[in-house]
């Protein structure tokens, strides 16, 4: 019976054993039974301790989860996955032996006009499908290719689609090896900007992810 999909013939806690508190969820769907509870305040390690209890015949399943907020430029490169992602940021120069390449540290200072080259090393541990990668890019840049289009190098193809605040890359397939990506930018205006950071995740996978560290950009 399809009803059967609709209705529990049991009970589902989720319990707080450190608080001695069962969770209440706050609007709870009916079709779905999509439920959610928000904790703002008062929040310590022990609310990463979860009982739960289903009493019922139907699968049931959901997820626990921190969020917090920080500024793009703190955020420390994510270590010890089996992607692993840097990003560089350089300033192009020229002179008698041609184009030249300056790294953009935190007391290099650009000028409107001046061209920078984003460059992305990817280091993959083992073949992995549908992955997406995403790199922000900050408001006082702007891109030189504005073409979204297929690519192909080192042996993989990938989908490189510019957008509004980001450049993202996405990838049916990518064997074990090291990548490296690199895209050109246009200084367009003054100030201090955040060129946030370089994220990294599979489709599928979620727990397979990965980002960069934060880069901070002076313009004057």
């Amino acid at each position: 019976d399809s009803d059967q999909w609709l209705t529990l013939d049991g009970e589902i806690n989720i319990l707080l054993p450190s608080k001695s508190q069962r969770i209440d969820f706050e609007n709870v769907e009916f079709a779905t039974g999509y439920g959610r509870k928000d904790y703002l305040t008062g929040i310590d390690s022990d609310l990463g301790l979860l009982k739960v209890s289903n009493n019922s015949k139907q699968l049931c399943w959901g997820a626990a989860y921190w969020q917090y907020f920080e500024d793009l430029d703190n955020i420390q490169k994510l270590e010890g996955n089996p992607l692993s992602i840097s990003k560089e940021v350089f300033s192009l120069g020229v002179d008698d032996n041609g184009l030249t390449l300056e790294k953009i540290e935190e007391n290099n200072v650009l000028t409107p006009g001046d061209r920078v080259r984003v460059r992305i090393e990817l280091m993959v541990d083992r073949p992995m499908e549908f992955i997406e990668m995403k790199d922000m890019r900050g408001s006082g840049l702007e891109p030189l290719d504005v073409l979204s289009k297929y690519k192909y190098q080192d042996g993989l193809g990938y989908y490189q689609s510019t957008k509004d605040v980001a450049t993202y890359f996405y990838f049916e397939r990518v064997a074990k090896g090291k990548y490296v990506f690199e895209y050109d930018l246009f200084a367009s205006h003054s100030g201090q900007f955040s060129n946030g950071i370089c994220q990294i995740q599979s489709y599928y996978a979620p727990e397979f992810g990965s980002h960069s560290e934060g880069v901070r950009l002076k313009i004057e």
